[in-house]
């Protein structure tokens, strides 16, 4: 009898009914704060494989089309963007959210300067571990400042993505990747949760209150 030796692997099907995405909003202290939590549901760390796999969250809020300034909380992480000078679209890097990765370092064949992230052939250290366990919920806060003038029922559109790569976005870049050797995509957007947050106190007041 021969059994299905078969990996799946992420995709987004596989993706959607292992991880869970739920977030939050209101208005706390004079500043938007969102809550944004990840849910590992799988039987090991999210994500997992060869360490190039990475996820994040994204956070966003705006009035109107105008984003607004994150004022405290997490960004992500240098390593969301690419070699590319400037800043193209996918790179993610200095956003308000929080990534998720198993990062290491080393030198390129053992010879010049350290780099991160590295390959595992060239890994000679660990410079960061955020990898989500199994069965284990991730948290994460992020403020924004009030737009200006702001008035009570005024609302704030507020966005939080849940992204998983396949690879680094650099080397996905360099290497020209755009989909698996599979036909699958290179990057998944698990989740995305959007909802408004009713302002309730006049930007005068909550100055006032803070003085």
């Amino acid at each position: 009898q021969r059994h299905d030796h078969s990996f799946v692997g992420a995709t987004p099907a596989t993706l959607a009914g292992a991880i869970t995405l739920s977030a939050n909003g209101s208005e706390v202290g004079g500043v938007v704060q969102v809550n944004a939590s990840v849910t590992n549901n799988a039987g090991h760390a999210f994500p997992t494989g060869i360490s190039i796999r990475n996820a994040m969250v994204l956070v966003s809020a705006s009035y109107l089309g105008t984003p607004l300034v994150q004022t405290s909380g997490p960004t992500i992480p240098f390593w969301a963007d690419d070699d590319v000078p400037g800043t193209q679209p996918g790179d993610h890097a200095g956003k308000p959210g929080k990534g998720f990765a198993k990062v290491t370092e080393g030198r390129i064949n053992g010879t010049g300067p350290v780099v991160r992230p590295t390959l595992f052939i060239d890994a000679e250290a660990l410079y960061s571990n955020t990898l989500i366990p199994s069965s284990t919920t991730d948290s994460t806060t992020v403020s924004f400042a009030l737009p200006p003038g702001a008035q009570p029922g005024w609302l704030i559109d507020v966005s939080v993505k849940l992204l998983y790569r396949r690879a680094w976005r650099a080397l996905a870049v360099t290497k020209g990747w755009t989909q698996t050797p599979q036909g699958g995509p290179i990057e998944i957007q698990v989740d995305e949760k959007q909802f408004q947050v009713a302002l309730t106190t006049p930007v005068e007041l909550q100055r006032l209150e803070i003085e």
